[in-house]
């Protein structure tokens, strides 16, 4: 079994590779409740049978404050501690969900990432960022709060439904472009060895995380494609790696790289990413303006000028075709 390390300022936890996780469960002390969606449940239900679980609905619907309340409820009702774990098995929604949860639980409870989703592999279930959807944006309620182990297990993909594939190769389009191992080992490959795609694009979130945790400096650069990726997937309600592909192509135009924007074509012919969704690049402008990263009327736009070489850039924050 393959054992990363992480070592955060907050927190030194394990990213390992196992395939039944569930299995561990001895090892955790105290109780253990599973939070999870309709659609793994379907799938999975007999590892969780016998467990305390907290089936939700699929979909950003529930990344809502009044799901929290209700899980917290039930946390209460049956005596949950602070020393006992929560488990978030699932993709991207479920992990950010239940981390938001564990942070502020009696001020902070233990939570195991089992991600099931191509996206949450490579990307969400890393890092520890969790939260929770306003009524207006995105992600606009949560705190970084890693966890204590993460499991990657690649026999959960195999359920996954092709636009969850896509969903994650969006993220998966990133990491190609932030680094010149993962785009190298996409573009060498001609029957995509998936295993070591996941594992590269772990390894560079691994590092921006170490390097950077709170997200002041070089983990900002993980954000490409992310800041009109947001407007663009709640303006057109598709799916989120869909949505920060759509976003990078956009930044990629606006700085008219053509080179920038060849090359990311390539990256997306090689995913089978089809990018066809006609995008009102004016009106997702007009919708940044409540982004996480606006600091003093500013916001931090992330560059892509060529593969392995990005940059944040500052930009007054005003309506405008200059930006």
């Amino acid at each position: 079994m393959k054992i990363i390390n992480v070592k955060t300022n907050t927190n030194d936890y394990t990213i390992e590779y196992n395939d039944d996780p569930f299995s561990e469960l001895e090892s955790i002390s105290g109780k253990v409740l599973v939070v999870t969606d309709e659609n793994v449940y379907y799938h999975y239900s007999k590892y969780l049978d016998a467990l305390d679980k907290f089936v939700v609905k699929p979909g950003e619907a529930s990344k809502s404050m009044e799901l929290v309340i209700e899980i917290i409820e039930h946390l209460e009702k049956n005596d949950y501690s602070k020393t006992d774990t929560l488990i978030a098995f699932g993709g991207g929604i479920i992990g950010d969900l239940t981390g938001f949860i564990a942070s502020i639980y009696k001020r902070g409870m233990n939570y195991v990432q089992v991600p099931t989703s191509l996206l949450a592999m490579v990307d969400s279930s890393i890092g520890g960022k969790t939260g929770v959807n306003s009524k207006l944006n995105k992600n606009l309620i949560g705190v970084i709060y890693p966890p204590q182990k993460v499991y990657i297990g690649t026999k959960w993909l195999k359920t996954l439904p092709e636009i969850e594939w896509k969903n994650g190769c969006g993220e998966i389009l990133k990491y190609a472009i932030l680094s010149h191992d993962v785009f190298d080992a996409l573009m060498t490959q001609d029957l995509m060895d998936w295993e070591a795609i996941i594992e590269k694009c772990i390894l560079v979130k691994k590092d921006f995380v170490v390097m950077d945790e709170f997200d002041q400096g070089q983990r900002m650069l993980l954000n490409l494609g992310h800041t009109y990726g947001h407007v663009i997937e709640k303006q057109y309600g598709i799916k989120h790696g869909y949505a920060v592909a759509y976003g990078t192509e956009m930044i990629i135009k606006e700085t008219d790289n053509q080179e920038m924007l060849d090359v990311f074509y390539q990256i997306c012919e090689k995913l089978n990413l089809v990018l066809d969704q006609k995008i009102d690049y004016k009106t997702v402008k007009e919708n940044i303006f409540n982004d996480k990263k606006v600091r003093s009327g500013k916001l931090s736009l992330i560059i892509p000028n060529a593969i392995g070489d990005v940059v944040v850039k500052e930009i007054e924050l005003r309506l405008s075709n200059d930006y």
